[in-house]
């Protein structure tokens, strides 16, 4: 941004920052968080957006953006990172207003400056929570290996809809007389004797419904036909599979209780972004989204689930999907643009933030989106 636009903002500041924090103020409570955002408690978060915004007037950022890294772990971390977003596109939207109400200089290269710089922050802090999303994700991973491996639990790890088992620990191994590969070659159900069947489906049922179900006694078959008492203690992963605990209730320990509460705060967080997140297997499936994205295209979660993602396009704005998703799945981080219909039949503009995962060995595709149609169209007058 040219010196002169920065003379013309710099004495605007406070006039600026309540405008920006009332906008995120009003946008945040509209989607009734649990939390209220006032613009008292946004104010600090704004000043901190400002001076990032702020220190990149001069030239393009070319070595690591300290304070924008800092910003996304400590609001990754209580679950803002959608207020930063709101900061943001708020700021955006009050200089472009101030530029217009005072027309001094050239406002068509000033509006564009303006854009390019606060656009280029948005991109640079979502590139960072991606980041932190898979810092969590690694860690939580690494909870689940060390408590599969340490316990004296039997655990099983399968998915929720299939029924097929991933995991098995050592205890499992030797409990049910089965090598991990022959596990791994069965549903849970076929474990489960069958006078306690019912009870585990209905376990299974309550998870897929609520995401929690209660502790459940019943018995599993070993491979030499002995059954085995055992305590159902099921939690559910985002990714639409359920890690199970099958042992007694003496049996609990401390790690276990740390990585429930740990799945739990990442739920959280996934949930109550404001921004649209899929996450999508190697076959363009999806396997999770979260409110937001359902806001985003207009259908219910479950419909999303059942979904790939050319279902979100028409035929002629396929051509993102077709050139970058094998990219993509093969390591490469792509952000991308395409029009979705929504369920609605009306079309949007949508930008795509894309990165591989790796959840439990198994490579996914992680896509934060945001609606870019009200900014397409204001360029297109500028223009």
């Amino acid at each position: 941004m040219n010196g002169s636009l920065s003379e013309f903002i710099e004495p605007h500041k406070e006039r600026l920052l309540a405008d920006v924090v009332d906008r995120a103020a009003a946008t945040l409570n509209s989607v009734a968080l649990a939390e209220a955002r006032s613009p008292e408690t946004l104010r600090p978060l704004a000043t901190r957006v400002w001076e990032i915004v702020r220190a990149r007037w001069g030239a393009p950022v070319e070595e690591e953006d300290v304070a924008l890294s800092e910003l996304a772990r400590e609001t990754f971390a209580s679950g803002r990172a959608g207020d930063v977003i709101c900061l943001l596109l708020g700021l955006k939207r009050s200089i472009v207003a101030l530029i217009e109400e005072h027309p001094e200089g050239d406002t068509t290269a000033w509006k564009e400056a303006v854009s390019r710089v606060i656009d280029q922050c948005l991109l640079d802090f979502d590139v960072k929570l991606i980041d932190q999303f898979e810092r969590f994700v690694k860690r939580a991973g690494e909870h689940v290996q060390s408590y599969m491996s340490q316990t004296t639990d039997l655990v099983l790890l399968f998915d929720l809809d299939s029924g097929t088992i991933l995991d098995a620990n050592p205890v499992a191994e030797r409990v049910l007389g089965y090598e991990k590969a022959e596990l791994t070659g069965k549903t849970f159900l076929q474990l489960v004797a069958t006078p306690t069947r019912a009870a585990a489906e209905a376990v299974l049922q309550e998870l897929r419904a609520t995401r929690f179900a209660d502790l459940r006694d019943i018995a599993l078959t070993a491979k030499d036909g002995r059954i085995i008492p055992v305590t159902f203690n099921p939690s559910l992963q985002m990714r639409g599979s359920v890690r199970l605990v099958l042992g007694t209730l003496t049996e609990r320990t401390r790690t276990k209780e740390e990585l429930q509460q740990a799945l739990q705060w990442y739920e959280t967080i996934f949930e109550g972004s404001l921004q649209a997140i899929f996450i999508s297997d190697a076959q363009a499936r999806f396997i999770a989204v979260n409110r937001a994205a359902c806001e985003l295209t207009g259908y219910a979660k479950e419909e999303l689930l059942s979904m790939r993602i050319p279902d979100l396009h028409d035929p002629e704005d396929l051509t993102a999907y077709r050139q970058f998703h094998q990219r993509i799945m093969a390591g490469e981080d792509i952000v991308s643009e395409a029009r979705i219909r929504r369920k609605d039949g009306r079309k949007i503009d949508v930008e795509f933030h894309n990165r591989r995962i790796i959840i439990a060995g198994t490579p996914y595709m992680y896509t934060g989106a945001r609606d870019i149609t009200d900014v397409k169209e204001r360029m297109a007058e500028i223009h």
